[in-house]
């Protein structure tokens, strides 16, 4: 085996530049049958080239217009996610708007909620310690019901931006 022939890029580019029905040119065919070296790459070239027809016939390389469109679509979807995720906070935040005026007249309205809560109002009421100048000054089931008010209207947003934010991972 010659250490390194003289031919060897020769024969290399007419191999990857010959078809099957082409014949390599004369010169080239007469040293692939002198030189077993670059008989053995020609061997190489040779049965990688049918391994590579081999290969495509099983798995056919997708069309790049197909796979061009495929990415453009997917590239569309998640930015119409990521543009819908502040308008599904908007719809949350205007039906928990929607669902308070409905419940606030409900219970404006509504005798059997009023009486409710005159019953919770008395309870809590005699559940207070009976300090007659702090009874006086504080109308506690007001400010109770603010309290609860309060903690419902921060505790929902903020659960409201946790969701989203868990959404976005």
């Amino acid at each position: 085996m010659a250490p390194g022939c003289r031919l060897e890029e020769e024969a290399l580019a007419a191999l990857n530049q010959a078809q099957d029905a082409e014949p390599l040119p004369a010169r080239i065919r007469e040293h692939l049958a002198e030189c077993e070296r670059c008989a053995n790459l020609a061997e190489m070239v040779l049965a990688l080239r049918e391994e590579k027809r081999r290969l495509e016939a099983f798995a056919p390389v997708p069309d790049p217009a197909a796979v061009w469109r495929r990415l453009q679509r997917k590239a569309w979807n998640e930015a119409a996610a990521a543009a819908g995720r502040p308008i599904t906070a908007v719809q949350v935040l205007a039906f928990a708007g929607a669902a308070g005026v409905v419940g606030a007249c409900y219970g404006a309205t509504s005798e059997w909620f009023q009486g409710l809560f005159s019953r919770a109002a008395a309870w809590l009421w005699s559940a207070l310690p009976r300090t007659p100048a702090l009874a006086e000054a504080m109308p506690w089931p007001w400010v109770f019901l603010g309290l609860v008010l309060a903690a419902v209207l921060l505790l929902a947003p903020a659960f409201i931006i946790l969701v989203l934010v868990s959404e976005k991972h």
